[in-house]
């Protein structure tokens, strides 16, 4: 296998394994051998390993003699993840609105901003999502600045802490969809601050956005007996 090949299907891995285990699909505890996920994944070990340490050296997996275990992850760090994360994309949206936000940046938001509204209205999740990460990602890039991206992009990585977390139609059916609907109104309010240069304040109201997510998941965690517990949910212990 080529290096360039080889790097290709490290990266796969990585991004599969990333998302099962953030999707909540392998849950916290499970035990992860290289033997068992090369044949099940059909790849070599070797790009496999690589995915795994690196999934190590991102805190989700612990090394043990076996092999790996998924990460188990208390409330009080999830909620501290879900802080970073609005924390830097905060940073990235004042460092954007003080240099000088591009009108193309601006249309771009304002266009997303109407087709949200579109989803809302029509409590079309699949569609909302979507559309929601390409409104944080323009956030995250306003600064035009690959490491506050890079950084932005990193702080999404960690269980619940993705804009996108919750975002199925099983999980809105758990923790309502007025928050959907709350969300979208403090979309407005971000994009607003952003349009008339007020730096500090679009930054305040995006950490503040991001809190939604705490929101998400205390309802979640005090769901009604025998309601579908979200599967992200089974790596709070």
């Amino acid at each position: 296998m080529t290096t360039e090949k080889l790097e290709s299907t490290w990266l796969l891995v990585l991004t599969e394994i990333r998302a099962r285990i953030a999707s909540g699909e392998i849950q916290g505890g499970t035990k992860l051998r290289a033997s068992h996920l090369s044949e099940s994944m059909g790849v070599s070990r070797t790009p496999l390993r690589e995915a795994l340490v690196q999934l190590e050296a991102e805190g989700l997996l612990v090394r043990e003699r076996s092999g790996y275990r998924v990460r188990s992850f208390s409330i009080a760090e999830v909620y501290a993840a879900i802080e970073v994360r609005g924390a830097i994309e905060g940073l990235a949206v004042r460092l954007g609105v003080e240099q000088g936000v591009v009108s193309d940046d601006l249309d771009a938001m304002r266009d997303l901003l109407a087709a949200l509204d579109i989803a809302v209205a029509n409590t079309d999740i699949a569609d909302y999502a979507s559309l929601n990460s390409q409104f944080h990602e323009i956030q995250a890039n306003l600064p035009r600045l690959s490491f506050v991206a890079d950084e932005v992009s990193r702080s999404y990585r960690f269980p619940f802490a993705s804009p996108s977390a919750f975002l199925s139609s099983e999980d809105v059916n758990t923790v309502g969809f007025a928050n959907l609907q709350e969300a979208q109104t403090q979309h407005r309010a971000i994009f607003d601050a952003i349009a008339n240069g007020q730096a500090t304040r679009a930054e305040a109201l995006v950490l503040e956005h991001a809190r939604i997510a705490q929101t998400n998941i205390k309802q979640a965690l005090n769901k009604m007996e025998g309601a579908q517990m979200p599967p992200q949910l089974s790596l709070v212990s």
